[in-house]
C-alpha cells in the first residue's frame, strides 16, 4: 500500500512539475536580427504596386500615411526580421510582428502581402521550433532604422505581446 501511495505521490509532484513549466514557459524568446535596407529604386515594381494601392485605399498591411509625395528614388524598404523560438510544451498561434512608426514612414506589411500570397492564414510557432518572422516598412530613403516592434500571438487563447526596441 505504501508503494503505492509513493508512485501517486510521485506522478502528483511529476504532472505538477509539468504545469509548472508548461505556465513559466509560455511566452516566446524574441532576438532582432540585422535590418535589410533595400532602395525602393531596386524594386520599382513593388514600389509602383504598393503606391497604387495606398492611393485606391486597398493596403493589405497598415498605412500610416494616404499618400506618397515624390518618386521611387525618395523611398526604400526596411525589412525588419526576429528570430522567435518557443521553448515551451505549447504552440503559439497567430504570431505577428508589427512596427510603430515614425514621421516619414507611409505603410508596413507582411513578407505574405509582398509574395501575393494570403495574408489572413495564421502564423504558428510550434512547441520547441524557431521561426524569422519580418515586417516590411515603406519609409522615406535615408531614415534611421530603429524601430519599436511588437510582437503580438496567442496561447491557449490567451493575448501575450512582446516590445522589442530595434537598432
Amino acid at each position: 500500500m505504501r508503494a503505492v501511495a509513493l508512485v501517486l505521490v510521485l506522478c502528483v509532484l511529476a504532472a505538477g512539475g509539468v504545469l509548472i513549466y508548461t505556465a513559466v514557459n509560455m511566452t516566446l524568446d524574441a532576438a532582432a536580427l540585422p535590418v535589410q535596407v533595400i532602395p525602393a529604386a531596386e524594386r520599382p515594381d513593388e514600389f509602383a504596386r504598393w503606391q497604387t494601392a495606398l492611393i485606391r485605399q486597398a493596403v493589405q498591411g497598415t498605412a500610416f500615411q494616404s499618400s506618397m509625395p515624390g518618386s521611387v528614388e525618395d523611398y526604400a524598404f526596411y525589412v525588419y526580421t526576429v528570430s522567435v523560438s518557443n521553448k515551451g510544451l505549447l504552440g503559439a498561434r497567430m504570431a505577428e510582428l508589427q512596427v510603430v512608426p515614425k514621421e516619414g514612414d507611409v505603410l508596413s506589411y507582411s513578407p505574405a502581402a509582398s509574395l501575393s500570397q494570403n495574408v489572413n492564414l495564421p502564423v504558428d510557432i510550434p512547441a520547441g521550433t524557431t521561426r524569422n518572422l519580418q515586417c516590411i516598412l515603406l519609409t522615406r530613403q535615408g531614415s534611421n532604422a530603429v524601430r519599436e516592434l511588437y510582437l503580438t500571438y496567442y496561447i491557449w487563447g490567451r493575448p501575450y505581446t512582446i516590445r522589442l526596441t530595434y537598432g
